[in-house]
């Protein structure tokens, strides 16, 4: 859980103004990493403030109330643009919080930004014509993996403590292990899609979203509050609304 007070000397000393390309990587040397994208960071102030005002009272919203948190870019985050690095999705501005981020965001996160990823999420680099290049935090020269290569870096480097990623061939793995931090993929349906679509996407059968962490325990913190909870036969249906394709459903007559 957050320690009361720490995150209003975070909220005190942020500047909403800096790059946020440059942070300082695992060897403590200072490079351009480029994983951020879209920021808030008045919103994130308020929300750290707050946070450390419940943790005082000891009434936190959850176990990461006030605890900084990141997603990829490609779940909706109101207000903020989904593209998958496509420049042709630059004006797709998100209307609602995709229900992954909710879950963390109701325990208290206080999500900042979102990070880097390839070119609509298919490849093990992180490049892309709107954002640019995100590198490896421990070697520059190399990348960071994909496609939650962005995510990944953020915690490396320490800017994120939680962040919200997707995986269909080790876009959550690949990057982990490339970076050095810790991520999961559940089993299809268990953590809610909805909030990870473009309009012509249809997710497969092993498309998931997933938690990515500085630690075993934080995936583990993570993935109690992320889960549809139901029993193991309803998963599969309730799984399919949350990701807005009832239509698939099949019901018995």
């Amino acid at each position: 859980m957050a320690r009361p007070g720490y995150h209003s000397r975070v909220a005190r000393n942020w500047n909403p103004n800096a790059d946020c390309s440059r942070t300082r990587q695992p060897r403590a040397t200072s490079v351009a990493t480029s994983a951020g994208c879209p920021r808030a960071a008045d919103a994130a102030k308020h929300a750290a403030m707050a946070s450390d005002k419940r943790l005082k009272r000891g009434t936190p919203l959850g176990p990461f109330d006030g605890v900084p948190m990141t997603a990829k870019e490609s779940f909706d985050w109101k207000g903020t643009p989904s593209t998958w690095g496509e420049p042709a999705y630059k004006e797709n501005i998100a209307t609602s919080d995709a229900v992954a981020i909710t879950r963390l965001t109701d325990a208290g996160a206080v999500l900042y930004g979102k990070t880097n990823v390839p070119l609509m999420l298919a490849d093990w680099q992180s490049f892309n014509a709107v954002y640019g290049t995100t590198n490896n935090p421990w070697d520059v020269t190399r990348a960071p993996g994909g496609s939650s290569g962005g995510s990944a870096v953020a915690l490396a480097t320490g800017m994120s403590a939680l962040e919200i990623g997707s995986d269909i061939g080790a876009s959550l793995r690949n990057p982990a292990h490339y970076c050095g931090v810790y991520a999961h993929k559940p089993t299809y349906g268990v953590v809610p899609y909805r909030g990870h679509l473009l309009s012509n996407v249809q997710p497969s059968d092993i498309s998931v979203a997933g938690p990515m962490a500085r630690s075993a325990k934080d995936l583990t913190a993570m993935l109690k509050l992320l889960p549809v909870i139901k029993p193991a036969f309803q998963l599969f249906p309730v799984a399919l609304k949350e990701m807005g394709l009832e239509r698939l459903i099949v019901t018995k007559k």
